[in-house]
């Protein structure tokens, strides 16, 4: 969970810090780390970015549990009500994250000019709706082995049937519209 905090969540708060300084407003950020009862060593959990706008508090952080291997994101300040977010270990990629800090900003923070940078590669899977299901075909039998929320899960699961079924070919990954992915 220390890899994600690092590689994926700090760059992505790194990002938002920008777009708010941006807007001519101080910004301060947060690493969170926390003692681990196993090994008594400090391990990175999270981030927390905090800022004043119009007289408001805000804060946007997001955090490890690592009982349960979720990550959460809570937005404070931003709307009229605290907002909160959780995301399972697989979800926490920078375009899930972004998405979700955007689509706050822009309806309760407009001033705050936030985009999200989606790379070309991934822009080719936004048109893609969940769940997606991952199909077995057996010499023309067709059946669903697999019901995911994520690409990338739905990948994994394909991966993972087509060595258990040394048939590559026989997997396919279908959106909820019924289009077929791979």
């Amino acid at each position: 969970m220390e890899r994600i905090t690092d590689d994926i969540l700090v760059p992505v708060f790194m990002r938002l810090a920008n777009a708010v300084k941006a807007s001519d407003i101080p910004v301060d950020i947060v690493l969170m780390d926390c003692e681990s009862p196993l090994d008594n060593e400090l391990y990175n959990v999270g981030v927390r970015l905090t800022f004043s706008h119009k007289q408001q508090d805000c804060e946007i952080s997001i955090v490890a549990d690592p009982s349960d291997l979720t990550f959460t994101l809570q937005l404070e300040g931003i709307s009229p009500s605290p907002q909160s977010n959780t995301f399972q270990y697989h979800e926490t990629i920078p375009r899930t994250i972004e998405n979700e800090i955007q689509k706050h900003l822009a309806e309760h923070l407009p001033s705050i000019d936030y985009q999200t940078k989606i790379e070309k590669s991934d822009q080719a899977f936004e048109k893609f709706v969940a769940p997606f299901r991952v199909q077995y075909n057996d010499q023309g039998t067709i059946s669903d082995v697999a019901t995911t929320q994520t690409l990338l899960e739905a990948a994994h699961m394909g991966g993972t049937f087509a060595k258990m079924f040394k048939k590559e070919e026989a997997i396919t990954i279908i959106d909820a519209n019924d289009t077929v992915i791979c």
